[in-house]
Order: structure tokens, then sequence, then C-alpha cells
């Protein structure tokens, strides 16, 4: 199925996209519409939302029941759309150039081209997708931003001033932890009213600063890079099993950089944010549970307890130990042996070892 779209106005979109699925289930309030998919054609809802200064948003929240199609020709330029993909995929294309390009789930991209050129959306039968697009009227975005546009990389300042879409542009990437954030409060907030409006408007804000700062960053080698994508987690948590299953090892930053696959500085920021300690905290925090645990086993000798977790210096770990539980391991193993209760011993919270 195919929908065409002759008007960019987003109000206009979503009417238009009702009376080809042939419903009227859609509900305008305060510049936001939103339009039910009929089940006949699948589930969900779009939603468009205008601001001021010629931004707006598309959001798609749904599953259809066959492959869809939107097409956009108009007679007019396109609008710039920064694209974003939380769930699902999607390609889009720009017609008569028949290359398509996929948007997997967590990726975003720019979708311009030339003025006459055909733009073309098209979401997969029976795949969930959740996908947001910020649709930016450049022609009237730019009287915004023109003492500033000076500060941005030539390439993104003359896309902003080319409002005839004589230039094509290419972006592509997977989108940062902030950039998810963003589009996930967008998708589930529950404000309404006022309060709904200015929090959407303001998001759309950040999303266009958040990308502008990820295009920078992404202009960096890939070893230089710092911000953590939302792709980068699973890195992450890998990284951190790796340091769990091999507690023994002594890994070291750099080398888990390598095992995982993603440089060191973003490593060990993005471990600081998922996690809430430094690697070196997590560790030492490990070691330390892992060693209180063996000791209350009461199977292994404290040296044996020492070295089965990474601590070949049994001065240093006795020392490290205490700082966290109130005792030398010897001693909280004679506590463990004589049944003193275990709250007698203090422990200091792991934020202090």
């Amino acid at each position: 199925m195919e929908i065409l779209i002759t008007d960019p106005d987003i109000h206009s979109v979503i009417k238009t996209i009702a009376k080809q699925l042939g419903t009227r289930q859609i509900r305008y309030f305060c510049e936001e519409t939103t339009l039910v998919i009929p089940p006949q054609y699948g589930q969900g809802y779009i939603k468009g939302i205008n601001f001021k200064d010629g931004l707006g948003l598309l959001l798609f929240n749904c599953t259809f029941n066959e492959q869809t199609s939107f097409r956009y020709s108009l007679d007019e330029s396109h609008p710039l759309r920064v694209v974003f993909c939380q769930q699902g995929k999607m390609t889009y294309s720009f017609e008569p150039d028949q290359e398509k390009h996929e948007i997997p789930e967590l990726h975003t991209a720019f979708c311009t081209s030339t003025e006459t050129y055909d733009h073309l959306y098209e979401f997969p039968k029976k795949t969930h997708v959740q996908f947001t697009s910020l649709e930016i009227n450049r022609r009237v975005y730019l009287n915004k931003i023109e003492c500033d546009i000076t500060t941005l990389p030539d390439d993104l300042a003359n896309l902003l001033r080319d409002v005839n879409a004589i230039d094509p542009f290419s972006y592509e990437s997977a989108y940062s932890i902030i950039l998810a954030d963003v589009i996930s409060n967008i998708h589930t907030n529950d404000l309404k009213g006022l309060a709904r409006k200015s929090l959407l408007e303001s998001r759309s804000l950040d999303l266009f600063a958040h990308i502008v700062t990820q295009y920078v960053d992404d202009l960096n080698p890939q070893s230089k890079r710092v911000l953590l994508r939302k792709s980068d987690l699973a890195l992450i948590v890998e990284a951190k099993n790796i340091l769990v299953e091999n507690i023994q090892e002594n890994i070291t930053i750099p080398e888990l950089s390598r095992q995982v696959g993603i440089n060191t500085t973003k490593l060990k920021q993005g471990f600081k944010k998922v996690f809430g300690y430094t690697i070196n905290e997590f560790v030492r925090n490990h070691k330390l549970t892992l060693a209180k645990e063996l000791l209350l086993g009461g199977n292994l000798s404290v040296k044996q307890i020492a070295e089965k977790v990474g601590y070949r210096n049994y001065a240093y770990f006795a020392s490290r130990f205490k700082e966290r539980y109130g005792a030398l391991p010897s001693e909280y193993m004679k506590h463990v042996k004589h049944q003193v209760p275990i709250d007698e011993v203090i422990e200091s919270p792991p934020e202090q070892v």
C-alpha cells in the first residue's frame, strides 16, 4: 500500500493519511493531531505536532499489516527531516533515484535530497515501528538561527541555508544515549495541554541540538568519539561480564577496550553512567564482595581467597578488606567460625572503598 502526500504541513499529512486509510479516527488538540490506525490496516497511531519557528514532529508508533509506503511528492522544497528509529526498522529513498537506505533500530539519519525528487518512506509489514521525524522548514527556521549558524560545521550550515533544496545531503549513524533519552521522553510522557506542548517543543530543540553535537562527534575517527551510543550499551554490559568472569586476571582497561571493541574514553564514561561506578571501583567492590562470600563459605584459607579474587599481595588485600568490612580477613573468619553475628562487624558502604 502506498499513501501519496502532496502537502508538507504536518496536519495535512495526518489528514491525508487518514483519508487514504478510509478513517475519520482523528483527534486534534492544540496543534497536535492524532490518527489511530484502522484495524484492517494495522494498529497503533501516528501523531503530528506543529511548533513555531519552522519545527514540527511526526511520531509513528504502529504496526502495519502489509508493507506501507508514504510518498512525499511536493511542488515546493521538502522540509529537512531528521529521523530516529527507536524500534523496528524502515527504509527511505529519493525517486527517481532507486537506492534504498535502511534505518535500523537505534539509528538516526538526515533525510534530504534535491527539490525535484520524491521522498519515499517504507515500513515493513508485521513489524512494530517506533519512529520519530523532526520536520524542519529551513526557510522559517533559518530566521531563528541565522546569527548562530556560523558556529556549525560548514556542511551543516550550508544544509540549513539551502532553503531551495539544491544540494543533497546524507548522514546516518547509531544515535547517542542522550538522544535515546530525549526520544523516549517524547513518546512516553503523559503530560496534557500546555505542559505537554511546551515539553514537546523543548524536546524538539533538544533533538536538533544533540544531533548536531553527535554529528560533530562523528567527524572524529572512531577511536576518538566520546558520545555513548545506545548500541554501545551491549558492549558495556559485555565488558562488565568479562570483568566478573575473569576477576582473577586483573584485566586492564585498554585490554578490556580491545576485547569489546569500544574506545577507552567511551568505555570508562559509559561504564560509570550505566553502573554508577568507575571500572576500577566496580572491580574492587566485586573482588571484596566475592572475598567476603568465600570467607563465609569457610572452605578456603585467607591466602587462597586472596589469590582467587585476584590479589597477589596479601597485605594489600587485607588492608582493602578491613577498609570495607571493618576487620582483617583473618579476624572476619574468626567471627564466622565462632558464630558471632556478622552485623557486629562494621561494614563500610562500597562508595567509601
